[in-house]
């Protein structure tokens, strides 16, 4: 009731205003056009642009207008408003009159992709706990399809054949990639769905224990499919809690890597012996290097002159020395020296047989 009765009063204020403009009356030379532009359940739609035979005009909060010093004719009237059709309309304006029209909005039809204007995307939980999802704005989507097939497939070092050393092929030092996953959009038919590369998408890939150990971020790439090459899209940064990563680059399809620089790899060179004094070499013993995370753990034994050698990646290890009886028992004394440098790790270990006896075998 009050809507109507609003309405009413607006009108014939309106109508009051035109008698007081002279509409009607003697020497009027043009014409007036007013009204009410509403939507389909009654409700007045403001901010809608109004334009005749030159004029222009845009409804106020009532969803009123009103055109002015129109000249006499058949005026097409077109009605613009955000989110509805537009509407045309023919309505005769006679001088000295205020014709009245009051056009009815329907909401516009969006595309498939603008009706979502929602969230899509896809996970693949690899159930070890790792795994990766990527997900995106509808409105991203390049097509006039009504829906769209979505998959997100995640590789980890775990994986037969998988490339440690992709993304290498991008400019810049040589990289270590933690995890990767591809994105697939097609529609209906198969056909692959291109993306607005203007809009961003959200990549989240989950490591293991030992590949986040020590990261707080990493680098986001992005394979070109056409070239061959991984280029930097941005920065993934690991959740509060657990071993997730997460980054946005501009929307593509195909493959993300998470990948940080490649350690310098270290040598570790270790010479176990029975004295100090007499630098006897220890036979058989096991040299073992450890990281501090624990993710690295190797072992070598020694030659015939003491030595072995391995090759970890860069990082900071715990180096031990032992020697299994029989014949001896050998107690670990310790390193004698460490020395470091140019990636080499050179630690003298002294293995002291237990009683003094010689075990140098």
């Amino acid at each position: 009731m009050s809507r109507t009765w609003r309405m009413t009063t607006a009108l014939a204020s309106a109508a009051a205003l035109a008698a007081l403009w002279g509409c009607g009356g003697g020497g009027a030379t043009s014409g007036s056009l007013q009204g009410f532009v509403k939507d389909a359940a009654g409700r007045p739609i403001a901010g809608c642009a109004v334009t005749a035979l030159g004029a222009t005009a845009t409804t106020d909060g009532d969803g009123l207008y009103r055109l002015n010093d129109l000249p006499e004719a058949s005026a097409v009237v077109t009605y613009r408003a955000a989110g509805y059709t537009p509407s045309v309309a023919r309505v005769p304006v006679a001088v000295g009159q205020t014709s009245q029209w009051h056009p009815t909005l329907t909401a516009a039809r969006p595309s498939s992709a603008e009706a979502a204007k929602g969230t899509i995307g896809a996970v693949h939980n690899r159930g070890d706990g790792t795994g990766a999802g990527i997900s995106l704005s509808a409105s991203a989507l390049k097509t006039t399809a009504a829906t769209v097939n979505v998959s997100v497939t995640a590789v980890m070092p775990s994986d037969a054949g998988f490339a440690t050393s992709a993304p290498g092929s991008a400019a810049g030092p040589a990289r270590t990639t933690l995890g990767r996953a591809c994105l697939s959009i097609t529609d209906p038919s198969g056909a692959a769905v291109a993306l607005d590369a203007s809009k961003t998408l959200s990549v989240t890939i989950t490591l293991d224990a030992a590949g986040a150990a020590g990261l707080t971020s990493a680098g986001l790439y992005h394979l070109d499919a056409a070239t061959g090459v991984w280029s930097l899209v941005g920065a993934a940064n690991r959740a509060p809690t657990g071993f997730s990563f997460e980054g946005s680059a501009p929307a593509a399809t195909g493959w993300y890597a998470l990948a940080v620089p490649a350690a310098t790899p270290l040598t570790v060179q270790a010479l176990v012996v029975e004295e100090p004094s007499s630098m006897k070499p220890v036979i058989g013993a096991t040299v073992r290097a450890r990281s501090a995370s624990g993710a690295v753990d190797v072992y070598a034994p020694t030659d015939a002159a003491g030595r072995a050698e391995l090759v970890v990646p860069g990082g900071d290890y715990t180096v031990t020395a032992t020697k299994l009886p029989p014949p001896y028992v050998y107690v670990q004394k310790g390193p004698l020296k460490k020395t470091t440098g140019s990636g080499t790790l050179q630690v003298t270990y002294w293995l002291q047989p237990q009683g003094g006896a010689s075990g140098g075998n």
